[in-house]
């Protein structure tokens, strides 16, 4: 049933209160952009509320908010400072304290009087979803989680602390439903003991309006163009290890270039590592921060999309890649199988440089054999803003009905 159909036909319009972890706003504008794109995708079919507490540091005491009509949707953003002491408990302790002050008087701002949402809907665990837990408990309100983070994941070892997990499991009993964005992300939550009996897959959406192509890749300086994009947080998209294989394939081709596009907290230190393996235009390019329609030029201008990631759940910009009808070089970790088969690129092991490089060759020399339509046609079906609304609009009607 089409999401439009689903509450049209009863005459119900839901409030959703988004409460996430994660949020682009002011000074970074991509943080969390894959979570406001699942608000955006719904509200036209729901009245979406958005409430998004984040500590900065070096803010002046106090809560600092920020309300705006922020494409369609009321969003708060409050910011607390969360400049550190030496003292760790005082830290946490007046951390926690501020997130709850800000949510509590948040939610009041955007639900006053008798007004509450329909649904919480909670991105990210643990911390935004004290506020729905306690919704729930005393208001009746349901809520659901959708998680999106890595951390799960035992190669990393980053979910722990009694408290935590003790909270966590908590809030994930009493949830009306678990959504993830990737099987392998779902599996990881439940090996740590995060069940809940309506574990559901829900992936990211990519606008496949703005994302598309109507053209082969265009020419590069007589090179083939491959390239990545990312937040440059070497530790997971192995940055470092991509432009050490590039430096190794430099000497015996020169019909290649990287073009790497973003920004993050490893971008300087990258740009270096670069410069002193003797890597410089044409055969490496350093773009910076692109937004959406940057980010279709490059992927647009390229032939293929490269990714060298030691862990990720399920990476947007393949999504975006096969919606421009280019194919993946990508590694074998997290959701990322689930997305990229012989079809649609190539898969290798996460850290080998060997394969790596041995992929880049193969991947310069065949990759006009992938079918662009087929990998749009892919992206299209799957992950458009049409077919993840009717997804979670379909949920929120099974949580309604549950209630």
């Amino acid at each position: 049933m089409e999401s439009s159909r689903l509450f049209t036909k009863k005459g119900l319009r839901p409030k959703i209160l988004f409460l996430p972890r994660w949020y682009p706003y002011l000074e970074d504008p991509t943080f969390g952009l894959f979570i406001e794109r699942h608000a955006r995708c719904i509200c036209h079919l729901a009245d979406v509320k958005v409430l998004f507490v984040h500590p900065v540091a070096g803010l002046t005491p106090g809560l600092h908010f920020r309300r705006e009509n922020r494409n369609g949707i009321d969003t708060l953003c409050i910011h607390y400072n969360s400049t550190p002491t030496r003292n760790r408990f005082i830290n946490l302790l007046r951390g926690l304290v501020n997130y709850l002050r800000a949510q509590y008087l948040g939610y009041k701002l955007l639900y006053p009087g008798t007004e509450k949402p329909d649904i919480c809907h909670v991105h990210v665990l643990t911390r935004p979803a004290f506020l729905a837990l306690w919704l729930h408990l005393f208001r009746g309100i349901p809520y659901i989680i959708t998680e999106h983070w890595s951390r799960y994941h035992q190669q990393l070892n980053r979910y722990n602390g009694f408290f935590r997990k003790r909270a966590t499991s908590l809030i994930a009993r009493h949830a009306s439903a678990i959504t993830a964005v990737s099987a392998h992300l779902r599996t990881a939550m439940q090996q740590c003991r995060i069940i809940n009996p309506n574990f559901q897959l829900i992936p990211n959406v990519v606008d496949t309006d703005i994302f598309s192509s109507n053209h082969p890749p265009q020419p590069h300086a007589d090179r083939t163009l491959m390239v990545h994009i990312s937040t440059f947080e070497d530790a997971s998209k192995n940055i470092s290890g991509l432009i050490r294989t590039t430096a190794r394939m430099a000497p015996v081709r020169n019909d290649f270039s990287l073009r790497l596009v973003g920004d993050g907290i490893d971008f300087v230190k990258m740009k270096e590592l670069a410069a002193s393996l003797g890597l410089f235009y044409p055969t490496i390019e350093f773009t910076g921060l692109a937004n959406d329609e940057q980010v279709v030029q490059h992927l647009n201008q390229a032939s293929f999309l490269i990714l060298f990631s030691n862990y990720e759940n399920q990476p947007v910009v393949i999504i975006e890649s096969f919606a421009c009808g280019r194919p993946v070089l990508a590694t074998r970790v997290g959701g990322i199988p689930e997305l990229v088969n012989d079809q649609m690129g190539i898969l290798i092991d996460p850290g080998n440089e060997e394969q790596l490089a041995a992929a880049i060759i193969s991947m310069i020399d065949n990759y006009s054999n992938y079918n662009p339509q087929t990998l749009r046609s892919y992206a299209t079906c799957n992950f458009s803003p049409a077919i993840v609304a009717t997804q979670l609009m379909q949920l929120y009607h099974e949580v309604l009905h549950l209630k």
